[in-house]
């Protein structure tokens, strides 16, 4: 699977499995510098897969692919701030063409005068990502501090972030050559990396090439030069591969080109005019009008799509030309209503209001039919009114919400077969027991105490009546039992858990009591590097299901952190 990566030689061993722990404490010693050690996890672990370039010409008889490395590390976050303001400092006093979207491209066609004089040259960098070599970044870096201040720290922390490790299964695999070194398709601040190499580039070639207006988005570069007789042209291409293979990247470079097509926009110089770019066979797909999603991003979708068609049209007449296909696309996906073009309105400035803002973003789900968004804005100003010590905080100007998308089908299925794929356990025998009671007959969980991750309920009958407790644990059951038993016998410890003072009380009123235990579901807890635990979720389900007068639980155990987690804390590396 890895073979065709000529850039990324890779060996195994089983001691790499050490280089995951090192990262760790490196990461842990940065994280306490800032004093996050308590909020940033480990090296989350995550199996590595590729994905096929099935857009590229002669795929049938060339496959390419595409290395993924999803196991990012989160100090990848603290290096992508560092680093864009560093980026936005250095690009506005280089004054270099580096481009963050079309509509940047589109104004910096529009500015060139006497077009039909003008010949396109275009150019892609092979394989930027891993072509990015430790001595490129640091010679970057050095740049870099000639037009801002880079802190010792700074340049710390993003040289650590590219350490990397890949995953399969329960193996570790690190780089042939420079272990120490990598510029991951998926890292946090992959793409700034690339943009920071980018402007390194960007000068080199406006200092080279004083005829030539370049410009950069990650690894697309496209410029322009006055009419050149032909031998100009083909030395000033050989000059631009020589510059960029100085630095360690293959570059693939057209040049003396009237039209092209970059981004997702065509640029013609002989008629000044430009148009909505596609790829061949790339048919617009867009989200169902009766999709679960939340009706603000249904209702907009297709003025987005106008918008987005009208700015990348010179006019109404190009846009004519390509809206029928996605016309078509949008009455497949059930709206009805035709997209037109829209005049682009000029450009402002945004009010940059230096303001806190807290976002709450539940998850939207059509089947919901209360309206959370008002009813959180109320609770608002219900708990916070004017004069309230925290109304400055918690109002309706500094507390936003927007709704989330929840998972879509896609999302389902990748995560099922992840946990197929990942799940390295063999599954236990059939014959093998689950209990490993000396008297099987008094096992509390009718031979299945030995199971794991699962919510369990606690039945306390009494002459008062039944009342339940539900609970959770990530280890075995029997260990968690063994703790519940010492809280029911030892009177010191009757108030860890609201089971234990009901046992108490029973017990102080001589009332007697039986206990009955059963398995309410099983789930998965906390991973690092995902967003939610299943376990955790699972448990405020069944309470909220169980709230009744006969439920134990407090409401504050809804609102209780996950307890899963912070065994993945940096803070926890030893």
């Amino acid at each position: 699977m890895l073979g065709r990566f000529n850039k990324v030689l890779l060996m195994l061993d089983m001691t790499e499995a050490k280089a995951k722990v090192e990262i760790d404490r490196e990461a842990k010693v940065i994280a306490k510098e800032l004093a996050i050690d308590d909020r940033v996890e480990c090296f989350a672990q995550r199996n590595a897969f590729i994905t096929l370039k099935d857009h590229k010409e002669n795929f049938a008889n060339n496959p390419k692919c595409r290395l993924i490395n999803p196991a990012k590390r989160e100090i990848g976050l603290i290096s992508k701030q560092l680093l864009e303001k560093i980026i936005t400092e250095v690009k506005l006093k280089l004054k270099v063409n580096q481009w963050r979207q079309t509509a940047d491209v589109i104004n910096w066609f529009k500015q060139i005068e006497n077009k039909k004089d003008c010949r396109f040259l275009q150019l892609d960098i092979a394989e930027f990502y891993p072509s990015i070599s430790e001595a490129l970044l640091s010679e970057e870096i050095s740049f870099a501090e000639n037009y801002t201040t880079i802190s010792s720290q700074t340049h710390r922390i993003i040289l650590h972030s590219r350490k990397s490790l890949l995953f399969e299964r329960e193996t570790t695999w690190v780089k042939k050559n420079n272990p120490e070194f990598d510029v991951t398709m998926g890292a946090y601040d992959g793409a700034e990396v690339c943009e920071l190499v980018g402007l390194f580039l960007l000068s080199k070639v406006k200092t080279s090439f004083g005829n030539l207006d370049f410009g950069l988005y990650r690894d697309d570069g496209l410029g322009y030069t006055r009419r050149l007789p032909g031998p100009k042209i083909d030395r000033t291409r050989k000059d631009i591969i020589n510059l960029f293979q100085s630095h360690g990247l293959r570059i693939e470079i057209t040049c003396n080109m009237h039209q092209v097509d970059f981004l997702d926009v065509s640029l013609d110089f002989r008629s000044g005019r430009y148009s909505p770019f596609r790829k061949p066979n790339d048919t617009p797909l867009y989200i169902h009008c009766k999709s679960n999603h939340p009706p603000s991003i249904i209702k907009q979708l297709p003025s987005m799509v106008a918008d987005r068609l009208s700015g990348n049209s010179c006019d109404a007449n190009e846009f004519e030309k390509v809206k029928d296909v996605y016309n078509s696309s949008l009455k497949k996906s059930g709206y009805t209503e035709p997209i037109a073009y829209k005049q682009p309105k000029p450009s402002r400035v945004p009010r940059q209001r230096k303001r806190s803002v807290i976002w709450f973003n539940p998850p939207y789900n059509g089947s919901v039919k209360s309206n959370i968004g008002r009813t959180f804005l109320s609770l608002l100003s219900k708990h916070f009114p004017p004069g309230h010590r925290y109304h400055s905080i918690f109002n309706k100007n500094k507390v936003k919400l927007s709704y989330s998308c929840t998972s879509n089908v896609s999302q389902a299925i990748s995560s099922h077969n992840k946990r197929i794929l990942s799940n390295s356990k063999p599954e236990a025998p059939a014959d093998v027991s689950k209990c490993n009671c000396r008297n099987p007959s008094e096992c509390p969980l009718d031979n299945h105490c030995l199971d794991e991750c699962l919510i369990y309920e606690a039945s306390v009958s009494s002459e008062e009546g039944k009342m339940r407790y539900l609970g959770s644990t990530e280890g075995s059951f029997k260990t968690r039992f063994t703790q519940h038993k010492a809280s029911l016998v030892n009177a010191s410890k009757s108030s860890s858990t609201a089971l234990s003072q009901h046992v108490w009380d029973l017990k102080k009123r001589n009332i007697p009591y039986e206990i009955k235990w059963k398995i309410v579901s099983k789930c998965q807890p906390y991973r690092c590097g995902t967003r939610r635990c299943n376990l955790c979720l699972e448990e405020k389900y069944q309470i909220l299901k169980e709230n009744d007068m006969n439920c134990l639980n407090r409401n504050s155990e809804l609102l209780q952190k996950c307890r899963h987690s912070n065994k993945h804390k940096l803070g926890k590396v030893t």
